[in-house]
């Protein structure tokens, strides 16, 4: 098989039963094929295939076969979450004799380089069919990354790479790296221009799909449309080309009221969710925007966090009671606040600063402006329409003795602040599954939503990616004069006429390049990911009394805690602290006493010294604005839409509030 021309990866069509339509797929195969596609792709991403059970991927997948006879070659699409599931997928291509596969990491696992490249050698091995991969870490979590591909550069059964990074820098090092072995397959559509240009002869794209008119109407209804919301479809969602960098910069002051048609160049430093969110947002609005990220999102909070969306958390993390409660956790074996073993140079400053931060005047300045961006960003949210989102309220749970008095206190000090709380009663609080009888009161935090945080991060994503915005691997290293970014081929500047550092926990080493000191400390959390069963919660929840985050998310059920100072690049998971997490959530979620499988995942968040983010522009110190996007702590998911949406009012210079003000750098430098 040669990997030349356009291959369609078809959509799966459902009749209004919910089931695969098998009629339609002859009229979708019949119409390719008449338009003269070179390569047909069954059940991949824009097909759903993530969403087929194996039966029904069998079928579509064995008439796609049928009805093409041998006329152009046929790849069968291969994901999963495991090898299983893919060698399961793999297997139906193998029966069939299809002409090959296109394979993709599994989805959520987070592989090493090592742990990938077995994973990818076992299916092939399986199959034995010419394999091309597929790189779409957006949708999977983790990158063929060229450590993987080293390892698979000389197995003569993978002939190619889809690449669908976003990262325009690796077609041109793959081709250079693997030259012979590993051909680039164009999976970027907005970037179709730029892979030709670097010499790609293969487009395996859902635009390239010739017959967009019948793509509403004849091709009959989307599963994950139907249980979700609507959504664009693919022709729609990439009617935005991707924009040619300008070459000479506005004059004047950036912004002075700037029109919005007008394309400004914004670099954004960091691809987490706030980074990702914020690329989205100025992407729509017309600016030209370039995301630099290290390719290492396993190592923020923005896959694995509880996935809670807290307009109740608008209370800084600095107030009053925490210093004694912190004190109480570190004398605490596994309390949820604890110093880890390599805290990193000026801890102890930061957590001197930080208790005297804790007081009555920190929560009057910076609650309201929490607040506002918290409602704003549930707002964004709940108006996406492609989010699969919890509405049904997030409940605080206590148990043991005196958990009526102190649910009774904790509404009383969230209505103080604005907060909508309702009051649980006992049949309501036993009706709900999966909590044990050590469960004695709750309450309702209304306004409060649950996700999977995976999913907003795709969709941040997808959205930016629609929009223009473009990805590429490496590590900003100064943002003095124009962006200086360090990559696998070497330094490369950057035209921008803003920078946003939205790199998380990294961001005071890129502020330094600015002689700007942000007080932020690495937060690691841990988060265990269980299968999900028939008795398991029907909403977001927070254990009071075990400090722990739960979540129920379509594959599975979330458990999340810990606020433990590290150094940012602490990655370690001690032995004992994951049982212990399930333990502690045990005692009030009915949990398996031996989990078949479970999913553990760390992350660091960034501490800001008064517990309030940074969201705002800095002094002018360098060639162009900076404005920066950081210090979240434990809500960067819930606040990173409308962190977004004030971003990018501050870049266009219209108006925010003096509440939103205070949330700004400048308290920095008084």
């Amino acid at each position: 098989m040669e990997l030349t021309g356009v291959f369609v990866p078809l959509v799966t069509p459902l009749d209004e039963s919910d089931s695969v339509d098998l009629d339609r797929v002859d009229t979708i195969v019949e119409s390719m094929l008449a338009a003269g596609v070179h390569g047909i792709v069954a059940c991949g991403t824009t097909g759903e295939g993530y969403s087929l059970s194996l039966d029904e991927r069998r079928a579509v997948t064995s008439r796609i076969h049928e009805v093409v006879a041998g006329s152009v070659p046929v790849l069968g699409a291969v994901g999963g979450m495991s090898t299983g599931q893919a060698l399961e997928h793999a297997g139906v291509a193998s029966h069939l004799q299809l002409d090959g596969l296109m394979l993709a990491a599994p989805a959520y696992s987070l592989p090493t380089p090592r742990e990938l490249a077995d994973h990818v050698s076992t299916v092939v091995a399986a199959a034995g069919l010419p394999t091309v991969l597929y790189d779409y870490p957006q949708r999977t979590g983790v990158p063929f990354s060229f450590d993987t591909l080293d390892q698979l550069a000389s197995n003569p059964l993978i002939l190619g790479i889809k690449e669908a990074s976003g990262d325009l820098t690796r077609p041109g090092e793959i081709t250079r790296r693997y030259a012979g072995a590993i051909d680039v397959v164009c999976g970027a559509d907005a970037a179709i221009v730029e892979f030709l240009d670097s010499g790609t002869r293969c487009w395996i794209g859902g635009i390239a799909r010739p017959v967009q008119r019948e793509r509403k109407g004849r091709h009959g209804t989307s599963r994950t449309r139907r249980r979700q919301a609507p959504r664009a479809s693919d022709g729609d969602r990439r009617r935005h080309p991707q924009r040619t960098p300008r070459t000479t910069r506005r004059s004047g002051r950036l912004g002075a009221r700037a029109d919005h048609r007008l394309t400004m160049n914004i670099v954004v430093i960091g691809g987490g969710i706030i980074g990702t969110s914020c690329a989205a947002f100025l992407a729509e609005r017309g600016a030209t925007v370039t995301v630099v990220d290290a390719d290492k999102p396993r190592f923020g909070t923005s896959m694995g966090n509880a996935g809670h969306i807290v307009v109740s958390h608008s209370i800084p993390f600095a107030a009053p009671g925490m210093v004694k409660s912190g004190l109480r956790s570190l004398l605490t074996h596994d309390g949820a606040f604890a110093l880890s073993n390599r805290p990193g140079q000026g801890t102890l400053d930061w957590l001197i600063g930080f208790a005297r931060r804790c007081t009555e005047a920190n929560v009057a300045t910076f609650h309201p402006g929490l607040e506002a961006v918290l409602r704003r960003s549930a707002e964004l949210l709940l108006s996406d329409g492609a989010l699969d989102i919890n509405t049904r309220g997030l409940w605080q749970v206590f148990t043991g003795a005196g958990a009526g008095e102190r649910a009774e206190r904790e509404a009383g000090h969230m209505q103080t602040h604005g907060v909508s709380v309702r009051d649980i009663d006992e049949a309501e609080l036993r009706a709900e599954p999966g909590l044990t009888d050590n469960v004695n009161a709750a309450i309702e935090l209304t306004d409060d939503l649950g996700l999977d945080p995976a999913h907003l991060w795709m969709r941040m994503r997808q959205r930016g990616e629609d929009a223009g915005a473009r990805w590429m691997t490496g590590v900003v290293t100064d943002v003095r004069s124009s962006p200086t970014v360090r990559t696998a081929d070497g330094d490369v500047t950057l035209d921008a006429d803003a920078v946003v550092l939205a790199a998380g926990a990294w961001s005071p080493a890129v502020a330094r390049s600015l002689d700007v000191d942000l007080p932020i400390r690495a937060a690691k959390g841990y988060s265990v990911t269980l299968p999900r069963t028939d008795t398991a919660p029907t909403r977001p929840i927070l254990l009071m009394d075990q400090r722990t985050a739960v979540n129920p998310l379509s594959d599975g059920l979330r458990l999340s805690a810990r606020y433990e100072i590290t150094s940012p690049d602490d990655r370690d998971i001690a032995g004992h602290r994951i049982p212990a997490l399930i333990d502690r959530a045990r005692i009030a979620i009915d949990l398996p006493t031996a989990p078949e499988s479970v999913q553990p995942w760390t992350g660091v968040r960034p501490a800001s010294i008064d517990g309030a983010p940074y969201i705002g522009r800095l002094p002018q110190r360098g060639a162009q604005p900076v404005f920066v996007a950081t210090g979240h702590g434990m809500i960067g998911t819930a606040m990173a839409a409308g962190t977004a949406d004030l971003v990018t009012r501050l870049v266009y210079e219209e108006q925010i509030s003096d509440a939103e003000a205070r949330l700004g750098p400048q308290r920095l430098f008084a």
